[in-house]
């Protein structure tokens, strides 16, 4: 990240931005790479005991050993049934956080129905894209640069929704406290949920036994389908395969199990074991927390704006009530509903009385619900109001290239440049800032192209 400050007094911000954001579907698919003079690490597999249907299902993840070609599916559901998918992390190259990292999610072509499934929502950093050779389907890749020893919590929710099921997908970083929203699938098949086969593995995918990979599990639950109640995945089987040349290995102290499999490992266990961990029955969730942004009523639409504080839970679907009275007494005259788990406001045509209230009424992906009330007014906000403002300027799949944040008190301006691509299919100016100070000055240009 360049980040460059000045402190002169400006009275001109231009930033001009001449292009609109694309999104690309890639279409690689998942395979398997033979290496000429390795056989792969065994996979290891860790599976909780006696575990019914859900519609949630986390864990916490944290990497020890990582050499490329190794994927830890920290969740596995359906196998070889409707439905059936995965989800985790991927070292695709090199060692460290310097190699490429990814979150990675699938979903297997459903058995019942001819429709294709789709990707409802990506993050910014996501492309989604079919895939072959181990079955047909559809999958999702994220880069992230995930950290060794750091712990992240990795959680899938099916829902029903207008005769098919979703799958979501999100990641927290448990050091950061924060969580991220990685993707929806939208799944062509009613009442399928995280039936049967829940567990993880690691793999060696490329034939690199020689390296050693490691990892750690813990806080593994799931929410019953039944009843909504959490099931403690307190109790694991690790288990693996032997071949001739590398072996695997497993364990667990009182918070966590690890696994580790390829170099000079041996078993202590084996075939396997059931190991016993100390955790409570129902998972630490947080609180969930926004707010509101702005709300104005003019010519006849209704705009809200909301955003979640840094550490709240993820938003997964939300309303806003309208009243005739201060009090919100009596039903509402107005509802909004089927707001989505990605949206963080709405502008909605709609007729209001000159008194008119709002209730924004928030769920999170665990059901735990938040609302604030708050006057409507009948007049656009003055977007000038304040001494602290941001711009951000965003390219392809939302990537967020450029940042400006502006402290009026202060008279200074920070621009922060990331690194990284705008639009790979412009090869000229994509958007520029200029500053100028109070005499007209300018004190800051930058051009900057799509594809450099």
């Amino acid at each position: 990240m360049i980040s460059q400050k000045t402190k002169q007094r400006f009275n001109k911000v231009i930033i001009i931005t001449a292009a609109c954001s694309m999104f690309s579907m890639f279409g690689t698919s998942i395979l398997h790479t033979k290496a000429a003079t390795h056989s792969a690490a065994p996979a290891v597999y860790v599976s909780p005991q006696n575990i019914p249907a859900s519609d949630i299902i986390s864990i916490d993840w944290s990497p020890v050993q990582t050499p490329p070609y190794t994927y830890w599916a920290v969740h596995n559901w359906n196998a070889g049934g409707e439905a059936g998918g995965y989800a985790g992390f991927q070292q695709q190259s090199g060692f460290d956080e310097n190699g490429k990292r990814t979150l990675h999610f699938a979903l297997w072509d459903p058995i019942s129905s001819k429709e294709a499934i789709k990707a409802e929502y990506l993050s910014p950093n996501s492309q989604a894209g079919p895939f072959g050779g181990e079955g047909t389907g559809m999958k999702v890749q994220t880069t992230y640069g995930w950290k060794d020893n750091n712990w992240y919590r990795m959680t899938m929710r099916s829902w029903q929704e207008n005769g098919h099921t979703k799958f979501g997908q999100w990641m927290k970083d448990v050091t950061k406290n924060k969580w991220h929203q990685i993707a929806i699938m939208d799944f062509p098949v009613a009442n399928v949920a995280f039936n049967h086969g829940l567990g993880m593995f690691q793999e060696d995918w490329a034939d690199s036994g020689q390296n050693v990979r490691e990892a750690r599990l813990k806080n593994g639950y799931s929410r019953k389908l039944v009843d909504k109640q959490w099931s403690s995945w307190n109790n694991q089987s690790i288990s693996g395969t032997h071949d001739n040349t590398y072996q695997y290995d497993g364990g667990a102290t009182s918070e966590y199990v690890w696994v580790k499999a390829g170099g000079n490992t041996q078993s202590t266990i084996g075939s396997g074991k059931i190991f016993t961990l100390n955790q409570p029955t129902q998972p630490e969730i947080g609180k969930l927390d926004f707010d509101i942004q702005s709300i104005y009523y003019e010519n006849e639409k209704l705009n809200v704006s909301w955003k979640l504080k840094e550490n709240s839970t993820p938003q997964f679907k939300g309303k806003i009530e309208i009243y005739n009275n201060e009090n919100m007494t009596g039903q509402p005259i107005n509802v909004i509903d089927d707001i989505k788990s990605y949206q963080n406001g709405i502008s909605q045509s709609i007729s209001l009385p000159t008194n008119a209230y709002a209730k924004i009424v928030l769920t999170d992906i665990f059901d735990q619900t938040v609302e604030k009330k708050v006057q409507i007014k009948n007049e656009s906000p003055n977007i000038f109001e304040g001494n602290e403002f941001a711009w951000s300027l965003k390219g392809i799949g939302d990537f967020e290239f450029a940042k400006v944040n502006l402290n009026k008190s202060t008279e200074e301006m920070q621009i922060d440049l990331k690194a990284g691509v705008p639009h790979d299919y412009f090869d000229s100016t994509y958007a520029s800032i200029k500053v100028q100070n109070t005499s007209g000055k300018v004190v800051y240009n930058k051009e900057i192209y799509g594809n450099k």
